[in-house]
This record gives structure tokens, C-alpha cells and sequence, in this order.
């Protein structure tokens, strides 16, 4: 040090340091992508991979809460059965929708089959599709959701979430 006049090291804050200790999305997603094969290999069952990939989501992504919705068993509606992250085992209760319900920003993601991103729940033309109860219940203001369809029909959607606005970006790779 004495060559650059540099006589005292100043230690990088403690938020970078911890935030270089933790691996890179990509590589979170990359063992859990090995971990997911590994168990189809053994050919554990659907609830133990989802089980899987929602603990890999929750922990690459850092996101705030992941819950996995299931179809009931009469199929008129959707509801959590497990999750990772704040308050998840809580929540799980609490997120249910009626399948009928055309205007619900879940059904329209399980309908059209394509994975959302909703960067502001209170956005004049979102809001009106987000549920009063996910409001009360979750208060998440950016979420994803990814369903999943057997044969054409809506079983399953991924739901996970971070609270403030806007946080949520995925890259393409990490999609």
C-alpha cells in the first residue's frame, strides 16, 4: 500500500459483502434445474418437484412470497396449499379464487396460458383485476404468476410476489 499512498483499507459495506456472498440467480436456478432432474429420475412425485421448484423460485429470485395453487378437487376453484417466504404459511389460507370468476387477473393468466408479470397492482387499468382479498390479504403491489395446465386444463399457478412496485425484473435468462 505503501506504493499507492493508500496507508489504511476501508472494508466494502456490509450489504455488498453479504450480497457477494449469496450466489447469482442464475447459478440458484441452475443447481435447482440439476436438483429437479435428479428427482424425476427417481421418479418422486408432482407435489415434491413443484415442492422443488417453488424453493428454488423463492431463493434465486429472492422474492418476498412463493405460493403453489392448486385446483380443488370439484374444480370450481384454485386455492395456496404451500409456500415459501414472510408470512407463507399464513397466507396459504387466505389465497383462494373461484375459477368462474372471468375478471380475476389469476383466471386470465390460467386461461390465456401464458406466464404475468404485474409490476404494479394499483395501476388504474391492472387494478381492476386484481381480487379485493389479494389486496387485504397479501398487499403486494408486484407479483408473477405461472400456470400450469395438463391436457388443456388449468391445475396449478405459481404465484410469487415482492411487496413494493416495480421490483420485480426478471432477466430473459433467468425466465
Amino acid at each position: 500500500f505503501a506504493a499507492t499512498g493508500v496507508d489504511r483499507v476501508v472494508p466494502p459495506p456490509a450489504e455488498s459483502v453479504a450480497a457477494a456472498a449469496e450466489p447469482a440467480a442464475e447459478a440458484v436456478l441452475a443447481n435447482g434445474i440439476q436438483d429437479i432432474s435428479d428427482a424425476l429420475l427417481e421418479e418422486r412425485p408432482l407435489g415434491a418437484l413443484l415442492g422443488i421448484a417453488l424453493e428454488v423460485m423463492y431463493r434465486a429470485m429472492r422474492f418476498q412470497r412463493v405460493l403453489l395453487c392448486m385446483r380443488d378437487a370439484r374444480g370450481g376453484s384454485m386455492g395456496a396449499r404451500f409456500g415459501f417466504g414472510v408470512d407463507a404459511e399464513a397466507k396459504v389460507p387466505r389465497f383462494h379464487f373461484a375459477l368462474a370468476d372471468k375478471q380475476c387477473i389469476f383466471n386470465v393468466a390460467l386461461s390465456r396460458d401464458v406466464d404475468v408479470l404485474i409490476s404494479d397492482a394499483a395501476d388504474a387499468k391492472i387494478a381492476p383485476y386484481v381480487p379485493e382479498w389479494h389486496r387485504r390479504e397479501l398487499g403486494a403491489q408486484t407479483f408473477l404468476l405461472f400456470p400450469l395446465r395438463v391436457r388443456d386444463v388449468p391445475v396449478a399457478l405459481i404465484y410469487a410476489d415482492r411487496e413494493a412496485a416495480g421490483s420485480i425484473v426478471v432477466s430473459p435468462k433467468e425466465l
